[in-house]
């Protein structure tokens, strides 16, 4: 019998769930996959100016995961909104997070100054982060915000429980790792060594700390990831047939709360109902969602991680060919 995918979630979140913060959106393999994607429908002209501050196609990927690696109390809110939902339904009222101002800052920074070697990395972040849908909603439980679904927990048909947040993170590495074992393409799931434990590493040596020094630490440790990523965001583009939009740079933050509000809040939204259904009753924490339910969750992760690069792709190519 053949194991499902939710238990490859379950495999996936026992080898990575120590070493990740229950903040973290899509996990490293999420994060590359966005920005693989995006290299790949990228005009060439556009890599090329890319290529000369510094980037090939897998320090692009690798850049994708950079705000989380140094991620701290100034810059945690700007990887998400909380857009309130409540049982008695939707509100446009926003709790918390500052990402529908990160991102058109971060296209404003590179309007200005295109050779801004870490807005690169932060606009591809924060390009993942909106299309995923638990970093654009707070359910309210009995008056209280679960923040992205990191109190509200649901149950596997195997019977583990996991944070809904959790879940929705490990959706993007267990399709790689479904998708690599299929074709045979080799791939690694690695988080690497914590900033904080690097940098004990390197006193303990008699090294001095430097956040370069951390990043190529970071490549070095992901190369084995680097093949699956992009097998796996090619073999999405193909079977998605999601193509490139058009975007508006020169006024960002209408398209970006869109993007927020009108895709991922509603996504999110239904993945407290029973099979992941709006029209259907709210789920309690800890029930356990139906085969529907996980068939549509993987559904929308595939179609969001390919939106995300498509779009990451149309506004780094509108910023680099204006």
């Amino acid at each position: 019998m053949k194991k499902s995918f939710i238990t490859a979630v379950l495999i996936v979140t026992a080898l990575i769930a120590a070493f990740t913060s229950p903040a973290f959106c899509w996990w490293d393999q999420g994060h590359e996959i966005v920005a693989s994607i995006a290299w790949d429908n990228m005009e060439q002209s556009t890599k090329d100016r890319l290529s000369a501050i510094g980037f090939n196609q897998t320090r692009f990927i690798n850049a994708a995961c950079y705000p989380d690696d140094f991620k701290n109390e100034t810059t945690a809110p700007w990887h998400y909104v909380n857009w309130i939902y409540a049982p008695d339904g939707m509100h446009r009222t926003v709790l918390a997070g500052g990402i529908l101002e990160a991102i058109p800052q971060e296209i404003r920074n590179l309007i200005s100054d295109p050779k801004d070697f870490t807005s690169v990395k932060y606009l591809a972040h924060f390009i993942g982060d909106i299309h995923c849908p638990m970093h654009n909603i707070s359910y309210m439980i009995n008056g209280e915000p679960d923040l992205g679904g990191n109190k509200f927990y649901i149950t596997l048909p195997d019977g583990n429980s996991v944070k809904l947040h959790a879940f929705w993170d490990s959706l993007p590495t267990n399709i790689m790792k479904k998708h690599c074992d299929k074709v045979g393409v080799k791939y690694l799931i690695n988080r690497p060594m914590s900033l904080e434990k690097f940098e004990k590493k390197l006193a303990e040596s008699g090294y001095q700390f430097t956040e370069k020094k951390y990043e190529d630490y970071l490549y070095d440790q992901r190369q084995g990831e680097f093949e699956g990523i992009i097998s796996t965001g090619r073999m999405l583009v193909s079977k998605e047939g999601i193509k490139k939009d058009r975007v508006n740079i020169a006024s960002p933050d209408t398209m970006v709360t869109k993007w927020s509000y009108d895709e991922s809040y509603k996504i999110a939204c239904s993945s407290y109902h029973q099979d992941m259904d709006i029209d259907k009753p709210f789920m309690n924490s800890s029930d356990t969602i139906s085969p529907e339910y996980e068939k549509k969750a993987i559904k929308e992760a595939r179609q969001r991680l390919v939106l995300a690069g498509m779009r990451l792709a149309s506004i780094l190519d509108a910023i680099y060919n204006n």
